[in-house]
């Protein structure tokens, strides 16, 4: 099964770790749903109804039926019923998630990154690099995960799968590589000046030199764990997480009319605008 699997995955060109990874969870799920290890022999009908009887989440119900459909047209079999219902339960996420998104009370964007100061650069550091990467680029968790080297000249970053925050003498380079969308939206580079964002390029500078290697570490300078970058990223929050602080940010420009700085937002983010506008508007009376 596994194998199969690995097959229709480098098939659509999805051979990320973490995308497997999320892959083979959602094939756990439909052999314990169906009691089954041969779930993708079970006719469209009988797949729908028992998905549509059970008391999974709408979610739960998207994953195996999306990963019943795979392993179907892989052996060229008929779809069109799970397609239509996959295509419901879709419609179902969305409603879903517009009504979660209503009842979120968040800060404002003034309240929220009005803490984020010179007090906190000097006294916390690597929050505030944290959450000023937030506010200028709107990143997920897995951005964050980034190694921090010094360059000078025309020196280049080695090649792989790593992201890296790079100290220049007048700008701090990122190269994201390894982040949630990357295989639909490539390697993002971004750009932090350091006469437009000076507090910023110094408290970076000052970090690295303070002897961190990676923007994530513990207090023996070693990286996090990537298994605990969720619970860091809350920690750097204040418990919201970067969703939330998403949707704060996706609110004000929303509310101010500057459409350009959403795209931007989610160019950086890696993102669609359409996407970005729907599911990141929460307390939008617009």
């Amino acid at each position: 099964m596994v194998d199969i699997l690995k097959a229709l995955m480098e098939q659509r060109g999805l051979t990320k770790k973490n995308t497997l990874t999320t892959y083979e969870t959602n094939m756990q799920s439909a052999i314990d749903f169906f009691e089954d290890d041969q779930f993708y022999n079970k006719a469209e009908l009988k797949i729908r109804s028992e998905l549509a009887g059970s008391d999974l989440s709408t979610r739960q119900k998207y994953a195996i039926v999306n990963i019943v459909i795979m392993f179907k047209l892989h052996l060229d079999r008929a779809t069109e019923l799970l397609d239509a219902y996959r295509n419901k339960l879709s419609d179902q996420l969305k409603q879903e998630t517009a009504d979660k998104l209503a009842t979120i009370k968040l800060p404002s964007y003034s309240t929220y990154f009005g803490k984020i100061n010179g007090h906190m650069a000097e006294t916390q550091p690597q929050k505030y690099i944290v959450n000023m990467l937030l506010k200028l680029f709107g990143f997920r968790n897995l951005d964050f995960f980034m190694t921090i080297v010094k360059l000078s000249g025309r020196k280049k970053l080695p090649p792989g799968n790593t992201n890296y925050m790079v100290v220049r003498k007048l700008k701090i380079e990122l190269e994201i590589r390894n982040y949630k969308t990357a295989s639909s939206h490539g390697i993002k580079k971004l750009v932090i000046n350091r006469k437009e964002n000076s507090l910023l390029y110094k408290t970076i500078s000052d970090y690295y030199a303070s002897g961190h290697r990676f923007l994530l570490s513990r207090r023996n300078l070693d990286s996090i764990a990537l298994n605990s970058i969720s619970k860091t990223m809350l920690q750097m929050t204040d418990g919201l997480g970067t969703g939330s602080i998403f949707k704060i940010i996706t609110k004000h420009y929303r509310e101010a009319g500057e459409m350009c700085k959403l795209q931007e937002l989610a160019k950086s983010r890696g993102a669609q605008i359409g996407s970005t506008i729907e599911n990141y508007n929460a307390n939008d009376s617009s």
